[in-house]
């Protein structure tokens, strides 16, 4: 138990330097490392992009934003973002997700899958966390005033593009062993319904809603 051998060591003028001085000073520092081994260190990478995505029609896994090795890229996006994490903790990687961008109506029934995953994309990976999202409907009364809606008298209308999944997604893992230099990759895709129809869909971050992918350190487990 943290601190049940702690004992405040004093030195006033005078007071003789002992083997057991000594020696409780060094107890009480290892009181003090198993007290706070266990608190959580925070923050250890992330990365955060602000712009558009290309379009996508298709029913195949989309890279979205990665923690990996950037080393090669110019300035100032650059840089090496694998994750290192010592064993016997838990860990969270969020990502902050402004949602996709539907291009027009069609394939309502489809569900896009957004998956957190350590690993490289294209690689060897795991999924640690999926989440699902569908396209709500496209069309809407155009009333006016609040007025009770006719639909004879209002012509029923779209709105495109239009914006699904926004959100922050998150999950909590643990080590047994450490991690070391661990890429993780956030992406998402689409599941077909019983429509044929794939309209183009995109990431749609700009400076004030950036896409954002971060690792914290948030505990020891023991």
């Amino acid at each position: 138990m943290a601190y049940e051998n702690y004992t405040p060591v004093s030195w006033s003028d005078g007071t003789p330097i002992t083997g057991a001085r000594l020696q409780q000073m060094t107890t009480n520092i290892e009181q003090v490392k198993d007290a706070t081994d266990d608190n959580p260190k925070g923050l250890l990478k992330l990365k955060r992009i602000t712009s558009n995505t290309s379009t996508w029609s298709d029913f195949t896994e989309h890279e979205i934003i990665a923690l990996e090795d950037e080393t090669s890229l110019p300035l100032p996006n650059n840089g090496d973002n694998r994750v290192t994490i010592n064993s016997y903790r838990w860990y969270k990687v969020t990502v902050n997700f402004p949602g996709i961008a539907v291009t027009e109506p069609g394939n309502e029934d489809s569900v896009f899958n957004l998956k957190i995953c350590s690993g490289q994309f294209g690689g060897a990976n795991t999924v640690v966390k999926t989440y699902k999202f569908t396209v709500p409907p496209y069309t809407y009364l155009n009333t006016a005033s609040n007025a009770t809606p006719v639909i004879s008298d209002h012509a029923v209308k779209g709105n495109f593009p239009t914006r699904v999944g926004a959100g922050t997604y998150t999950v909590i893992s643990n080590t047994s062993t450490a991690l070391s230099n661990q890429d993780f990759f956030v992406s998402i895709i689409r599941n077909q319904g019983q429509s044929n129809n794939s309209p183009s869909a995109y990431l749609i971050p700009c400076a004030d809603t950036s896409c954002e992918l971060f690792v914290e350190d948030v505990g020891g487990t023991v």
